[in-house]
């Protein structure tokens, strides 16, 4: 870690190595979340709201190649004698832990932090923000580290580090559909796409491809129905989605809510086709 990054965490009291034993400085990409949403999120439009930097779990490191420790990751985002990218952002290390939120806050109005859901409760950061969320990110978990047991004092830490920011939805029910009707395979769907109007605004409707070439609009339910039309007797696919509902929590649910059957796994012996 370059000098002035190193002084920005002394300054404000903090021993990186003490803080690194504490808490969890990993950098979450979103297939690390949930490889689902990752790969076939179902963006939906967006939406502006307020999110602490706690429920924010990282970005896409492999895409900007860097580390993926939030404390490692520094002296990409900062770095006086560095590219242009490096040196644009080092006055934020004039900020303390007290005023940096305060600091920031035009910021955040005039140009948004842009998010995306990972279908898990959390978000990553999708298209910008990632000096400002790489900064409040470390001090976060700094000031974390030292409250760690106090679920009151996380709390207000949580409420002090709530900025508004932009938000990618995803449409989850969409997502999951897309996702088991891809692995069923053979089942006549060639791709699920958002639906756009005629003024380019996007619909609550899905826009589904069959084989044949025929396209049509589609409501969620609709989508769900269809999907259960064709997965319901296969065979194969109870084994194949038990990796995920393990895997992912908001997978699990949907499948619970819509596709119980796909939880029965059955006697391999009885499955006549391997």
């Amino acid at each position: 870690m370059n000098s002035e990054n190193l002084n920005f965490f002394t300054n404000n009291g903090f021993s990186i190595s003490d803080v690194s034993e504490n808490v969890d400085t990993h950098i979450y990409s979103p297939m690390e979340v949930n490889k689902i949403v990752s790969d076939y999120g179902f963006q939906v439009g967006t939406s502006t709201r307020y999110v602490s930097i706690a429920d924010i779990v990282g970005y896409d490191t492999s895409f900007h190649g860097n580390s993926s420790n939030i404390f490692d990751s520094m002296d990409y985002f900062f770095d006086k004698y560095g590219t242009s990218y490096q040196k644009r952002s080092t006055q934020m290390l004039e900020y303390s832990k007290d005023d940096i939120i305060e600091g920031l806050s035009n910021s955040f109005e005039r140009e948004p932090m842009a998010l995306i859901e990972t279908g898990e409760g959390t978000y990553t950061v999708f298209t910008n923000g990632l000096h400002r969320y790489t900064l409040l990110r470390a001090l976060y978990l700094c000031e974390a580290s030292k409250v760690q047991c106090d679920e009151k004092a996380l709390n207000a830490l949580k409420k002090k580090y709530t900025i508004p920011v932009k938000v990618q939805e995803i449409d989850l029910d969409k997502t999951y559909c897309a996702f088991i009707l891809d692995y069923a395979g053979g089942c006549g769907v060639k791709s699920i796409d958002t639906e756009y109007d005629s003024n380019h605004n996007v619909t609550s409707n899905a826009k589904i491809t069959f084989s044949d070439g025929t396209t049509q609009s589609i409501s969620t339910e609709e989508l769900i129905q269809l999907t259960d039309e064709k997965i319901k007797n296969n065979k194969f696919l109870p084994f194949i989605m038990q990796n995920f509902t393990n895997r992912y929590p908001s997978f699990k649910k949907f499948i619970d809510d819509n596709f119980d059957y796909l939880n029965k796994v059955p006697d391999i012996n009885d499955v006549t086709r391997w």
